[in-house]
């Protein structure tokens, strides 16, 4: 009895998917590049916005999964996930997202209406894209690129700090590097599952079209990133290494991968990766520090 239960709480653990949690680091941003993250009163804030973006994300994670089960039981890897599988129902998971939504949006309001309206616009983005917008070429790509814009954008809010142009730029080419990348990971994996006459796309990009689409994004990924840091102070210049070296990474890691991975997966298991991110952010916020002291 007491075995099952705890297992039931790992499933419904699991379709949180905290691992995925990762993606709403996005959410501070505007304070690793304001110089603001030494103050603890903003920090605390910023660090809020995380949290309620982490319980708000793991709501839409529930909803698609619901909506997905039957596509969701064919993929080789999504099979296993807790409602494909049957170890939560359809409606558990419904029911989650459902009180998910009412506590972060209540929380959003009464600590901010800005972070709130844009925490209900990140929710109603997920929501078209798990009913129509991923089945659209190219809209399902724009679609995860504004959603973490959307998450960069609340960091800034809660704050009353603005992303620069060319942030803005660099972050939603970022987003879109990694979702080319992915839809190239799902095509991949989907050429391996038609050959057992099954299907599970929701858009079929043509693969020369995604390795196109995944140089294309890590250019202007580069391109706008440098032409930020020559336009702040000199030591923001050498910012750019880390940055350049960490995506050429991803990109070999990508090109190398031989089963379905997404990016967090890709992040998390190769420890130079997360090296090179951690680098970066340090190095970011000692330039910030000494140019302000």
């Amino acid at each position: 009895m007491a075995v099952g239960y705890v297992n039931y709480l790992y499933h419904l653990f699991s379709l949180l998917r905290p691992k995925q949690w990762i993606k709403n680091l996005f959410v501070f941003t505007p304070i690793i590049f304001s110089g603001h993250f030494f103050l603890l009163v903003e920090l605390s804030k910023v660090s809020l916005a995380f949290g309620l973006f982490c319980l708000l994300s793991s709501a839409c994670y529930a909803l698609n999964d619901a909506l997905d089960v039957e596509r969701d039981k064919i993929h080789p890897i999504k099979k296993n996930r807790p409602v494909a599988s049957g170890q939560i129902s359809r409606k558990t998971a419904f029911s989650i997202t459902g009180v998910l939504v009412l506590v972060v949006l209540l929380a959003g309001f009464r600590f901010d209406q800005r972070l709130a309206l844009l925490m209900l616009a990140y929710f109603l983005l997920n929501i078209a894209y798990s009913l129509w917008l991923k089945h659209l070429m190219i809209v399902d790509l724009i679609s995860i690129g504004v959603s973490f814009l959307l998450r960069a954008y609340a960091g800034g809010v809660i704050i009353n700090l603005q992303l620069t142009s060319w942030i803005v730029v660099t972050l939603f080419m970022l987003a879109l590097f990694l979702g080319a990348g992915k839809r190239k990971g799902d095509f991949t994996t989907a050429q391996r599952q038609e050959m057992k006459g099954k299907s599970f796309l929701t858009t079929q990009y043509p693969l020369q079209f995604l390795e196109s689409l995944i140089f294309f994004s890590l250019i202007l990924v580069n391109v706008a990133y440098l032409l930020y840091t020559i336009s702040r102070p000199r030591p923001f210049l050498f910012s750019y290494i880390f940055v350049f070296y960490g995506t050429l990474r991803y990109l070999y890691l990508l090109q190398n991968s031989v089963t379905y991975s997404d990016p967090t997966d890709i992040v998390l298991k190769d420890h130079t990766l997360v090296f090179v991110i951690v680098t970066w952010v340090a190095y970011m916020m000692a330039a910030t520090y000494l140019r302000s002291s």
